[in-house]
């Protein structure tokens, strides 16, 4: 089961009760007519529908395509139009509010869910490792030294991008290990995969959308690799 963006999720079924609380009370205010309720709700929907410009990564509607659809839409087929602008209306005012919930829940998911390994590896009870290099000797996961090294991970800079571009390739390359059975912290919405050094103390965590390097003291190995 993929591992859902709580946040993301409240603030997303926030917005549309919002939006769908107004568009009852305008309903209930009703000017002379029958509107269809079903139709109100489509109307409502495709006023949603925007041109978007992306800023810090949320697309922030710029243009009303959906009502713009229904005006054109509804004066070739002559409807009621004036029964339903405002429903359309109502949808293009309610892309604003969608994204500044959505920008509100940015802040607020940092402070559940900080970038930091204690959000990233969350449980650990079934970490395993695979080789990504056949001919890396073979390791196992000294559960207990896995725990310390959690709790002693210290954020790096990564120096060479081709690190990341060689993650998949059969060559020797400086994480030869995939640590496989971590799991994120429920609610984070991340999608996380995490690589090891031959020294069992570099991990390189990836997402994606970024990529994270940490060291520890402690190698998370069973044997072979003595702790500086």
């Amino acid at each position: 089961m993929a591992n859902i963006n709580l946040i993301d999720l409240i603030m997303t079924t926030l917005g549309y009760g919002c939006i769908l609380v107004f568009v009852y009370y305008l309903y209930k205010k009703k000017e002379k007519g029958k509107p269809n309720p079903w139709l109100i709700l489509l109307v409502t929907f495709i006023g949603l529908i925007t041109f978007n410009l992306e800023v810090g990564s949320l697309p922030f509607p710029v243009f009303p395509i959906g009502l713009c659809l229904l005006y054109i839409g509804f004066l070739i087929r002559k409807g009621n139009w004036h029964w339903y602008h405002k429903y359309g209306l109502a949808g293009f005012v309610g892309s604003y509010l969608l994204f500044s919930l959505a920008f509100l829940g940015q802040p607020i998911q940092s402070l559940f869910y900080p970038q930091e390994p204690s959000t990233y590896f969350a449980k650990v009870e079934h970490a395993e490792i695979v080789k990504t290099y056949r001919h890396a000797p073979d390791q196992t996961i000294h559960k207990q030294n896995l725990d310390e090294a959690i709790s002693s991970l210290t954020k790096k800079s990564l120096k060479d991008a081709t690190w990341i571009e060689d993650l998949y390739e059969d060559t020797e390359e400086r994480f030869p290990y995939h640590v496989t059975g971590i799991k994120p912290k429920w609610g984070s919405g991340l999608d996380t995969m995490l690589f090891v050094e031959t020294d069992g103390k570099g991990w390189l965590v990836t997402t994606p959308d970024s990529h994270y390097y940490y060291r520890s003291p402690t190698s998370i190995f069973g044997e072979g690799v003595a702790n500086e």
